[in-house]
C-alpha cells in the first residue's frame, strides 16, 4: 500500500473497514440468535460447568474439548453470566483478530484492486464465518493462525528480524491449544524459520566464528521457545490418541476426504448453485497445476525468486503439511481430515492463491492478475449471499430450530395450562443428537426444565410434546394419534402433540 498517496490509503482503509464491520456484525448477530449446537452444549455440560482446567482422564469424545476455547468460555461466563452469546463471545472477538490480521496481510499486495479482492476472498465465506459465531475452538485457532501468517510475511516477505518469526511461531503455538490439528503447521513453520534465519545469520559479517555461532544458537533457541507449549500439549494429544479421540476424518483418499469435503462445506452444500461443486473442483485442479509450474519457474529465476519469497514459503508450508498428513495416515493410521477439521488447509490455500495473483502482478501480468482476483472475489460474494442466514450453521443444521421449538413449547404449555417444572419431549430416533442441547437449555432456563423421553408413542400420557423429523409423516401417513403444531424449515423438523 506504500505506492498509494494519502487519499488513496484513506479510501482503501474506509473500504476495508466497512467490509470488516459488516462481516463482524453478521457474526455477532448470529452468535446471539443461533441455537446452541450439540458440540457446544457438550463442551458446556462436560467441561465449562465443571470448571475444567486440564484432563484428569481421557475419553473418546474428549477431542471435543478445545482447551483454549473452553477456558475462555469459563472466563466469559464468570464475567458476563451464562447465555449463548456470552459463551460464544471469545470466538466473536476472535473474528476481530482475524479481520485485523487479514487486512494487515493483504495491505502488502501490489495494487488496491488486489488488496480489496484478497480481503474479500479471505473473509467472505459462509462456512468460515460460522465458526466465529459458535463456542468452538476453530474460530479462535484460525484467527491466531492468520496472525501467525501475517508475522510470517513480515519475516519472509519483508525480511524483518527474527522477532517477527518468533511472533509467528508464538501465535501458532497458542492456536494449537484451541485446535490440536495445527501441530503440523506449528512444527513446519518453526523448522522453516530456523533454516531461513540460519542462512541470514551466515550473511552477517562478524569478527570471529564464535560470535556467529552464539548468534545462531541464541536466535534458534528464541525461535523455538514457543514450542515449550508442547511439553503441556503433547502428553494430552498422546492420551487422546490412545483413547481413540482422533478418530474423525476418513481414509478414502486426500482428494475425496479433504478437498471434496472442504469444497462441499464452503459451498454450504444444499445452498450451492447447481454445478458449483464440479466448477470449483476443476478450478482447484487447474490452480494446483499452475501453482506447481509457477513455483518451478520462480525457483529457476533468481530475480523472480527474490521478488516472491512469501509465495515460495506458503507453497512449501502447505506442501509439507500435506506430506505430513499423508505420512501420519500411512504410518500412524490417522485419517485424512474432513470439513471443519481441515480448515487450516483451506486458509493456507487461499493465502497461496492470493500470493499467486500478486506474483502475476509483479511480473507484469497485471490485467490477468486483476481479472482473476476480481472474478474469484465475485464468486465468493455470490456464494456468501446465497448461503448467508441468521438461523443455522451448515454442520449442525438439524439442531437449528431447537431454541425456537423450546420457546414454542413453553408458550403452548402456558396456553394449555400445563404448570410443570419439567416438560417431557419425545424425539423419535434423534434423542442422542439433542441430549446435550436439552441439558444445556435446562441449565440456563430458570422457568422450566426440558427432558427427552425415549421411544414413546405419540399419545403417551407422559409426553407433553414431540419434536420429530418430517419423514415421520411418510412413516405414519394416516396416523390420527397426533397433530402437527408447527413445521420448522431449516431443520425440517416438526412440533407434534399427541391426541390423547
Amino acid at each position: 500500500m506504500n505506492h498509494l498517496n494519502e487519499k488513496g490509503r484513506r479510501d482503501l482503509n474506509i473500504i476495508l473497514s466497512v467490509i470488516a464491520m459488516l462481516l463482524f456484525g453478521y457474526s455477532a448477530i448470529r452468535a446471539f440468535r443461533l441455537s446452541f449446537t450439540s458440540d457446544e452444549s457438550y463442551t458446556f455440560i462436560e467441561y465449562v460447568a465443571n470448571n475444567f482446567t486440564t484432563f484428569s482422564h481421557y475419553g473418546s469424545f474428549d477431542a471435543n474439548n478445545h482447551l483454549l476455547n473452553t477456558w475462555l468460555m469459563e472466563l466469559s461466563s464468570k464475567i458476563f453470566g451464562i447465555s449463548e452469546f456470552t459463551l460464544r463471545l471469545p470466538n466473536v472477538l476472535a473474528h476481530l483478530i482475524f479481520l485485523f490480521y487479514s487486512a494487515r496481510l493483504v495491505r502488502h499486495l501490489s495494487s488496491p484492486t488486489l488488496i480489496i479482492a484478497a480481503f474479500l476472498i479471505l473473509n467472505v465465506n459462509p462456512f468460515l464465518l460460522d465458526f466465529f459465531s459458535l463456542a468452538r475452538g476453530y474460530g479462535i485457532s484460525l484467527a491466531l493462525m492468520m496472525g501467525s501468517l501475517c508475522h510470517a510475511y513480515e519475516f519472509i516477505g519483508l525480511r524483518r528480524s527474527y522477532r517477527s518469526a518468533f511472533c509467528a511461531v508464538l501465535f501458532a503455538a497458542v492456536a494449537l491449544l484451541s485446535y490440536f490439528l495445527l501441530l503440523n503447521y506449528l512444527l513446519i513453520i518453526t523448522m522453516v524459520f530456523v533454516i531461513v534465519n540460519f542462512v541470514r545469520n551466515n550473511e552477517v559479517d562478524l569478527p570471529n566464528k564464535s560470535e556467529k555461532m552464539l548468534l545462531q544458537i541464541r536466535t534458534a533457541l528464541i525461535l523455538m521457545s514457543p514450542l515449550a507449549i508442547l511439553l503441556f500439549a503433547l502428553p494430552i494429544m498422546f492420551h487422546l490418541k490412545a483413547a481413540n479421540a482422533f478418530a474423525f476424518g476418513d481414509h478414502q483418499g486426500f482428494w475425496s476426504d479433504t478437498v471434496g469435503s472442504l469444497i462441499a462445506n464452503n459451498l454450504y452444500e444444499d445452498n450451492a448453485v447447481k454445478g458449483a461443486m464440479d466448477i470449483v473442483q476443476t478450478g482447484v485442479v487447474v490452480f494446483i497445476i499452475i501453482a506447481i509450474i509457477s513455483m518451478a519457474w520462480i525457483l529457476s529465476r533468481r530475480e523472480v525468486r527474490s521478488r516472491n519469497p512469501f509465495f515460495i514459503f506458503i507453497f512449501v508450508v502447505l506442501f509439507l503439511c500435506l506430506i505430513a498428513n499423508g505420512m501420519q495416515h500411512e504410518w500412524m493410521g490417522i485419517n485424512y481430515l474432513r470439513g471443519r477439521y481441515a480448515l487450516y488447509y483451506y486458509l493456507l490455500f487461499l493465502v497461496l492463491m492470493i500470493q499467486f495473483f500478486d506474483t502475476l502482478s509483479k511480473e507484469k501480468m497485471v490485467r490477468i492478475s486483476h481479472s482473476m482476483g476480481i472474478l474469484i472475489a465475485l464468486f465468493f460474494i455470490m456464494n456468501f449471499l446465497n448461503a448467508a442466514n441468521l438461523h443455522y450453521v451448515n454442520n449442525w443444521k438439524k439442531e437449528s430450530d431447537l431454541k425456537d421449538m423450546l420457546h414454542d413449547v413453553q408458550r403452548l404449555s402456558a396456553e394449555r395450562g400445563l404448570e410443570k417444572d419439567t416438560l417431557n419431549i419425545g424425539i423419535p430416533g434423534l434423542g442422542w443428537l439433542f441430549d446435550y442441547d436439552f441439558r444445556f437449555y435446562s441449565a440456563i432456563n430458570k422457568d422450566v426444565k426440558f427432558k427427552i423421553i425415549g421411544a414413546a408413542n405419540f399419545n403417551s400420557p407422559i409426553v407433553d410434546f414431540h419434536f420429530a423429523d418430517k419423514d415421520i409423516l411418510l412413516e405414519h401417513p394416516h396416523d390420527s394419534s397426533f397433530t402437527v403444531i408447527k413445521s420448522y424449515k431449516s431443520s425440517e423438523m416438526l412440533l407434534i402433540i399427541g391426541n390423547k
